[in-house]
């Protein structure tokens, strides 16, 4: 990977604003989503803003607005009685949590929310470290519950977790806290590394043939984009692959010398659907970039775009999550689901890794599959959990395929000399990983039953007589 100098380098927070106090929450700056009567008042109310062309949504315009603050705005709208929503904005979020060590440079303490150490189960999205309410809470250290029910004491999960804790022992969520959005952070904020660790080849799953003759499964991931063949040779194949020629996921886009901290991401959980359901048509379609954000308009803009095509998929795995300044869900990709649902496609999402039972969107959607974290001895310790989360399969240190021939970053700073080198796998944490597992395993019934998407789900998932973990949903694990 070849560098730049630092002001010639895309900036990929420029444009991304953070709340502050109360519930966090991300957003693209100055940008608001309207439905037509609030843009004629915004017209006579005199706010001023200039409508944004490229985007094309049913029922909504996305404006940018000249120089107001978007949050406040919107609440101004809303007391007069009109719909206004920020833009807000999504991120691919594996979380910071491994059974490795931490390599060298591999993360950066969240500047906003207090230190933490390379091994936290903190998620690394940054809209999380805005909430102080999850690491300050005292009502989790001061429920008595907590420390007289005997079953705390047999899972080690729970102690690292201090919001699921509460959780299970009845007490109050430390991270549903009530509080509204104060001033935004205008300061970047802190993000990790990549925290993907390279796995032998030789220690590496062998990847199954190909079956024939199953029936058609079509598998899309919305991510960062598939692996070019300069990295990924044996990507270039039928099974799998980028729906277009430009969905592709580069280690370093903004030329710093450093594998972005999410490339890599799209193509790890194109390789988890290849490995565990052979056969399935894999495409991915880059809706977030290598830091792993997407946006509320944008990404419901490219699901829509879906229904121009010939063929819609089957399943639709979407690895992102984040939340809202109102805990209502995002109108635009809400929209977006559920015209795709309404043509029969299954949508799969993590539910996210902020240890949190706050929704969490796209995963709270309706009919939308959540699924959350499993470790190898309970709840992984930063999963999201509650009554939305449907499902949960294994994501701690999961395994699959990575960029080849890639490494963390170049050596030109004295303690990164043993930065390591991707040899084509990796493995990583967070719900991100169990989502592709839980699509691969409707894709797996699908194929092997003849069934269509719905009764892959309500077989896999929903079945009564399956075993489900409180707050997590049907555990799968049959991969």
């Amino acid at each position: 990977m070849s560098t730049r100098p630092v002001s010639d380098r895309p900036d990929p927070w420029a444009t991304i604003a953070f709340a502050r106090g109360g519930r966090g929450f991300a957003y693209r700056r100055n940008q608001l989503i309207v439905p037509p009567p609030t843009l004629a008042a915004m017209t006579e109310l005199g706010i001023g803003y200039e409508p944004l062309q490229n985007y094309s949504l049913p029922g909504l315009h996305v404006v940018a607005l000249r120089g107001a603050n978007a949050v406040r705005v919107a609440a101004r709208l809303k007391r007069q009685g009109y719909a206004a929503y920020l833009n807000h904005v999504f991120f691919s979020d594996p979380a910071t949590f491994t059974n490795a060590p931490p390599p060298r440079r591999g993360w950066r303490a969240a500047q906003s929310g207090g230190a933490v150490s390379g091994d936290s189960a903190v998620s690394s999205n940054p809209a999380v470290f805005t909430n102080p309410a999850v690491f300050t809470n005292p009502a989790v250290f001061t429920n008595p519950a907590v420390f007289t029910n005997p079953a705390v004491f047999t899972n080690p999960a729970v102690f690292t977790n201090p919001a699921l804790a509460a959780f299970v022992m009845g007490g109050p969520c430390s991270c549903c806290a009530d509080g509204p959005p104060s001033e935004t952070d205008t300061a970047v904020p802190a993000w990790s590394r990549s925290l993907a660790v390279p796995v032998d080849p030789a220690d590496a799953p062998a990847l199954p043939p190909v079956p024939a003759g199953v029936p058609e499964c079509r598998v899309l991931v919305l991510d960062t984009g598939l692996a070019g063949t300069a990295f990924r040779p044996d990507f270039a194949s039928a099974d799998v692959r980028p729906l277009e020629p430009t969905d592709v996921d580069a280690p370093d886009q903004v030329d710093d010398g450093y594998l972005d901290p999410v490339a890599g991401h799209g193509t790890f959980i194109a390789g988890l659907l290849r490995r565990l359901a052979p056969g399935a048509r894999v495409a991915v379609r880059r809706v977030v970039d290598t830091f792993g954000v997407g946006d509320d308009a944008a990404i419901a803009q490219e699901l829509l775009a879906l229904r121009n095509r010939p063929e819609l998929p089957h399943l639709v795995n979407m690895s992102f999550s984040g939340y809202t300044n109102d805990d209502q869900p995002p109108p635009a990709l809400a929209n977006a689901v559920a015209a795709l649902q309404d043509d029969g496609v299954v949508f799969v999402a993590s539910a996210g890794n902020s240890a949190s039972c706050r929704l969490n969107w796209p995963a709270a959607l309706a009919d939308v599959v959540a699924v959350g974290a499993m470790g190898p001895d309970g709840p992984a310790p930063f999963t999201n959990f509650g009554p939305w989360v449907d499902a949960c399969a294994p994501g701690v240190d999961v395994v699959s395929l990575f960029f080849q021939d890639c490494d963390k970053g170049e050596t030109s700073l004295p303690d990164d000399s043993d930065l390591p080198t991707f040899h084509g796998w990796a493995h990583w944490s967070g719900t991100s990983f169990s989502a592709p597992i839980v699509a691969a395993a409707l894709a797996r019934r699908m194929m092997g039953n003849g069934v269509d998407a719905a009764k892959a789900v309500a077989e896999v998932v929903h079945t009564p007589a399956l075993y489900r973990y409180p707050g997590l949903g049907t555990l799968v694990n049959d991969a």
